[in-house]
């Protein structure tokens, strides 16, 4: 048996702060043994390892893959314009409770859950779970979140099948997504793609979603992403990234737009 801790911050590359160096991402504690994984703290979801499948062969990370556009920025709004899509799951959980089995033949499984710390009647507990298959090139599986609350209206539940493989040329991956908040129902789709040449891969990736209010058509959105690195080394990198997107309101009429450029350097000590 071992014991386990993960602390994990945020840095602003732009301006070099670092949130009043709080670890806001990670903070956990653990032990790990032939039962598997506990993990207790502020820790990423059972449902988000699922998740994040879906892009893992597309340049941008899930905060910045064209389904983020498909989830409005978040659920509130695009360049202050309202989108009738079900809002974005939080992919993250405070006082949380996370078991990660064994592997068995290929297959895990995961379950966490989210302590509310809000006094009652308030109920904002978070809930996932994930079933999860590696072998060879291939990583997939399910996974489901519920996001509780007091108001019927704003209780949120996600569900997404997520898969990826690696073809030694070339590497892909997806995963189709549903959200329910209140009447509103969303789902749609990612795909994206690497190819690496030499010290260079190419991304490419695309992603679709469509949600409904009371059986009414509410929103519509897709997003492109491109980019592009190159490996200087085995431990720096150059990057470019270029991703375009819109939404449209139930009636077809586009209501935002959404442009994202990045170049950098990346070196990991």
């Amino acid at each position: 048996m071992s014991a386990i801790f993960q602390l994990e911050g945020a840095l602003n590359v732009d301006n070099g702060t670092a949130n009043g160096f709080r670890f806001d991402r990670v903070s956990i504690v653990g032990l790990q043994a032939g039962f598997g994984t506990v993990k207790l703290g502020r820790h990423d979801t059972s449902f988000d390892d699922i998740r994040d499948i879906t892009v893992s062969s597309a340049l941008w990370d899930s905060e910045f893959s064209p389904t983020k556009i498909a989830y409005a920025n978040g659920g509130a709004a695009i360049g202050g314009v309202a989108v009738g899509h079900a809002a974005d799951y939080s992919s993250r959980a405070d006082n949380q409770i996370r078991y990660e089995s064994p592997n068995f033949g290929g297959f895990t499984a995961g379950v966490s859950y989210g302590l509310d710390e809000q006094a009652a009647p308030i109920k904002r507990d978070v809930t996932a779970f994930n079933l999860r298959y590696r072998a060879g090139g291939l990583d997939a599986g399910p996974g489901y979140q519920e996001q509780d609350n007091e108001v019927a209206a704003s209780k949120r539940e996600y569900t997404t099948l997520a898969a990826a493989y690696n073809f030694g040329a070339f590497r892909v991956s997806g995963g189709y997504n549903m959200a329910e908040q209140g009447a509103i129902e969303s789902d749609g789709f990612v795909i994206g793609a690497n190819m690496p040449m030499g010290p260079w891969d190419f991304s490419v990736a695309y992603a679709y979603n469509k949600s409904e209010n009371a059986g009414v058509d509410s929103a519509k959105s897709k997003g492109l992403s491109l980019g592009a690195t190159y490996s200087m080394s085995k431990r720096t990198r150059l990057y470019a990234a270029y991703l375009t997107g819109d939404a449209e309101n139930g009636a077809g009429t586009e209501i935002a737009e959404r442009r994202l450029y990045a170049v950098g350097v990346r070196h990991d000590f």
